[in-house]
């Protein structure tokens, strides 16, 4: 990111289909890696260096693969998810029924590790890393029963040696058909459940915050971002391209949670993924229409938005149809695109 907006850097090719693509951070490193995921289970960390002359090269710091031939894939889409808080740093992935795979990684280690836990819950439909619970690494999880109940349930890693994931922390039932949880930094702490009616904070189970903001009538929450390292503050996107800020309100003597506040910021192309970069500068990355880099300001502008347009980059997909025509007649055919969807601008 320079002043001219986001600089291209390098272009590689991977042999295979990406499933997922994180970033994370060793200890003791002041730059990101980038972990990648094959449809085929291959997984790689991949690291940027830059060389005297401004070129770059890409080093692969970590490779191998963690398929299994026994169990059933996954009937939901693989789960990859990075704890890079605690003193080891781990990724945990849920890509079969039953089981979870879990991967300590460092700098320096160049080949997988991978351990397998045996989980009671099979219909995972999210899960995150949480802080600020136990020393050892801690997950939760949103699973759904056969009846498609929602339950978020919170686990402790156990490294002495146990194969199943048993202990269970706490647990909280959620009242909707669909949700999906974010995870809130220290020092506050606990999760957010996004649903489809309601949003709820809540941390153990003694301490909940529930809220349902209007605007979930009108479309889903399918993307959010963190803005504060401290977890105040976050961005929502939904369905139908609208841009929302959430914030939460802690108490002046504690980091106890009392209250979730919203506001509207604009709209945006319909967001399949939404990155904070630094000094209210957004990346919204679409597949339904033009990514989008944008700066939040301080003041609403003639349309009543917080949102100005800082780079468009042009998305033809996806195609519903296509034609070539001769326009001029001379024997020149140009290909017009029928692209884009969902949205009307």
């Amino acid at each position: 990111m320079t002043s001219e907006g986001l600089v291209f850097a390098k272009q590689i090719g991977l042999w295979g289909v990406v499933d997922n693509l994180t970033i994370l951070r060793f200890k003791n490193e002041k730059k990101d890696s980038i972990l990648i995921t094959t449809a085929k289970y291959d997984l790689m960390i991949l690291s940027c260096e830059y060389n005297s002359d401004g070129t770059c090269d890409i080093i692969t710091k970590t490779h191998g693969n963690f398929r299994d031939s026994v169990p059933r894939s996954s009937s939901i889409n693989t789960i990859v998810i990075v704890d890079s808080v605690k003193s080891s740093s781990m990724i945990a992935i849920k890509c079969y029924d039953g089981i979870l795979k879990t991967v300590p990684i460092s700098s320096e280690s160049k080949q997988l590790n991978v351990s397998t836990i045996r989980m009671e819950d099979l219909n995972v439909i999210d899960m995150v890393f949480m802080s600020g619970q136990n020393a050892a690494p801690t997950i939760g999880v949103l699973v759904t029963d056969t009846n498609l109940k929602l339950t978020f349930k919170c686990y402790e890693l156990d490294y002495n040696g146990s194969k199943d994931l048993n202990n269970l922390l706490w647990h909280k039932e959620v009242n909707d058909h669909q949700a999906f949880i974010i995870p809130v930094p220290e020092p506050c702490n606990g999760v957010i459940l996004v649903g489809t009616q309601s949003i709820m904070y809540c941390h153990r189970n003694e301490e909940h915050v529930l809220k349902t903001p209007n605007f979930l009538k009108y479309g889903e929450i399918n993307n959010y971002c963190l803005i504060d390292p401290n977890g105040q503050r976050f961005l929502l996107s939904n369905t139908i391209g609208s841009l929302y800020i959430m914030i939460l309100v802690s108490e002046k003597s504690s980091s106890k949670i009392t209250n979730i506040q919203f506001e509207y910021l604009g709209d945006t192309a319909i967001a399949d993924n939404l990155t904070y970069i630094d000094n209210g500068v957004v990346f919204i990355g679409s597949k339904l229409g033009d990514s989008q880099l944008i700066k939040l300001t301080h003041q609403p502008n003639e349309n009543n938005s917080y949102i100005t347009t800082l780079e468009t980059y042009t998305n033809l997909g996806p195609i519903l149809d296509m034609l070539i025509v001769d326009i001029e007649k001379q024997g020149q055919g140009q290909l017009i695109t029928c692209s884009g969807g969902q949205k009307k601008w």
